[in-house]
């Protein structure tokens, strides 16, 4: 799998969506696909964007964050774990 840069994967777990609480809203997995897809031209499939939140998770646990930043269920999809409107501040990698 080709290195996907982290500003890309985070940026579309943020922002608006469905969700029950005053967190971002959640993203299915199929809209992460077609987010990623526009972004990097380039096909995801499910399995791929489970590897990419596994990443990301890791990431953020190598530089000091919790990896509950990220939250995924099957059915809902998956999100960043932040207050609607934090979604600028969360931590930034190259």
């Amino acid at each position: 799998m080709k290195s996907v840069p982290f500003s890309r994967v985070s940026f579309s777990l943020s922002g608006t969506g469905k969700s029950p609480d005053d967190l971002v809203g959640w993203k299915t997995i199929p809209h992460l696909s077609e987010l990623l897809e526009k972004r990097l031209n380039r096909k995801f499939s499910h399995h791929a964007i489970s590897t990419l939140l596994w990443r990301l998770k890791k990431s953020l646990q190598s530089i000091g964050q919790v990896g509950s930043l990220v939250e995924s269920f099957p059915k809902l999809g998956a999100r960043l774990r932040l207050k609607r409107g934090e979604a600028a501040a969360a931590p930034s990698a190259r």
